[in-house]
């Protein structure tokens, strides 16, 4: 095979009390088997929002010397069994790495290994002020491709889309949010304050208690708010 290891032992000729030739009286050969670059994460984790932390985890060949690379992430080498890896900014980024012992080295290069998807905006339009007993409407904007809404907040009529209404019934400065998903399964939040007034007070009363046909009254509505 490629790789041997000889063991030789020389020793004298029986009955001479002296070396009178070498000879081979025992020797081992071990056949060397090259090592074999291989890695897991921990929980299988190769994709993530935002920031991403990732634990490799090294299953190569025992007693291998390994040499990690990982362009994009933090640290971008390392020699650990098993180190911990942390990715800041979108995108996609390949791993190496490299094993090596007496017997020889393997290399192992898996491109796009790692993604990291941008983390969704959200933000909420509604009326700063409405009054108790009014109807409010809320909608949801992002520029990304949204799946799923949850809203949170006073009378809400609904909760599960990008546009939903709500019907406070108190007064005061009431906090609308909304949670939402989008196509890579990363979340962002946000929210809106919106001022509940009272409804205005007011009476109306009229000129006459009655009135003939074609005749005109006087009406009058008196009230604050």
């Amino acid at each position: 095979t490629a790789n041997m290891q000889l063991l030789v032992t020389i020793a004298d000729m029986p009955g001479t009390g002296h070396v009178v030739e070498a000879a081979f009286d025992v020797f081992e050969i071990t056949e060397g088997i090259a090592p074999q670059a291989s890695f897991a994460t921990a929980a299988g984790v190769s994709s993530g929002c935002g920031q991403l932390g990732v634990q490799y985890i090294a299953t190569a060949t025992a007693g291998s010397l390994i040499q990690w690379v990982f362009p994009g992430g933090t640290p971008a080498e390392s020699t650990e069994l098993t180190p911990w890896v942390t990715y800041n900014t979108p995108g996609t980024y390949p791993v190496t790495m490299i094993v090596a012992s007496l017997f020889g080295f393997d290399e192992l290069n898996s491109a796009g290994y790692i993604t990291v998807y941008p983390q969704p905006d959200v933000s909420i339009t509604a009326a700063n002020t409405v009054c108790l007993g009014s109807a409010i409407d809320l909608t949801a904007e992002s520029a990304n491709t949204l799946t799923n809404w949850q809203w949170e907040g006073n009378g809400l009529l609904n909760t599960g889309s990008a546009n939903v209404q709500a019907m406070p019934d108190n007064t005061g400065n009431t906090v609308y949010s909304v949670t939402v998903t989008d196509e890579n399964g990363c979340t962002a939040s946000g929210s809106v304050n919106t001022e509940v007034l009272p409804a205005p007070q007011f009476t109306i009363s009229a000129a006459a208690g009655t009135v003939c046909t074609g005749a005109t009254l006087t009406l009058s509505a008196t009230g604050a708010g």
